[in-house]
């Protein structure tokens, strides 16, 4: 079973495994936890990270859906929705009136 919930800080060393294996190394930055919102999909069962989504409001207002990413072997799953979509609400909540992602898909 997967659940969605925002991270806490023992989750920063899956996030970091999770972005290396599927962004490169060093994609993502601990300034980067700090400052974005940060939606995470933990196994339950296994109680490990298993997806991440990070997002943040801009100086105008306008918000940002950043990054997804979610380990390999969960990968068919939806889950990856299912972060952006908690992001989204989120970002809404915040008073975002436009929401913007400059995502795209990393083989």
């Amino acid at each position: 079973m997967i659940r969605i919930r925002d991270m806490q800080s023992a989750d920063t060393v899956e996030i970091f495994a999770i972005a290396d294996m599927q962004l490169g190394k060093n994609y993502i930055t601990i300034d980067d936890l700090s400052v974005c919102n940060v939606i995470v999909a933990e196994d339950v069962v296994l109680q490990k990270s298993v997806g991440f989504c990070l997002s943040y409001v801009g100086q105008r207002g306008d918000a940002y859906v950043r990054t997804v990413a979610v380990n390999p072997d969960y990968s068919g799953r939806g889950i990856g929705t299912d972060l952006v979509a908690k992001s989204v609400e989120y970002l809404k909540c915040s008073g975002a009136k436009k929401i913007m992602s400059p995502l795209w898909k990393h083989d």
